[in-house]
């Protein structure tokens, strides 16, 4: 029994590398040649044991797995932005900085002119000189 034709085992490969299982058949194939049964599920490199390690490997592996890669592309991601916030707090405080000296100079001005007009209310209109002829 050859472990990589379909449904050799009760085990039958669909089109979208999934497995359907139907146990009748697994029953009467193990009946007939439990040696073949048992190579499709152990064989080292074509079994459904070694199928479904290496599919699990390419899923959740240490190495260069689907998990890992996802894991490395949302590290990168949050360094990312990790860089873009201190980016931007640094713009921020640049701004901030910017915004508050001239609030400074504005209240400068403002007492400034407080300060004028108290000089110019302190003036007093001098009366006119007549003559008297």
């Amino acid at each position: 029994m050859d472990p990589s034709v379909d449904g050799r085992s009760g085990v039958p490969r669909q089109r979208r590398r999934t497995l359907s299982f139907n146990a009748q058949e697994l029953r009467a194939r193990y009946t007939a040649d439990p040696e073949a049964v048992a190579q499709f599920f152990t064989a080292a490199d074509l079994g459904v044991s070694a199928k479904l390690n290496t599919l699990l490997e390419d899923l959740g592996g240490a190495g260069n797995s689907l998990m890992a890669q996802r894991l490395r592309t949302l590290n990168n991601k949050i360094d990312q932005n990790r860089e873009r916030i201190a980016f931007l707090e640094e713009r921020l405080d640049v701004q901030r900085e910017r915004l508050l000296l001239q609030f400074y100079r504005m209240e400068a001005a403002v007492g400034k002119l407080r300060s004028s007009l108290s000089a110019l209310d302190a003036i007093q209109p001098l009366t006119p000189l007549t003559s008297s002829k």
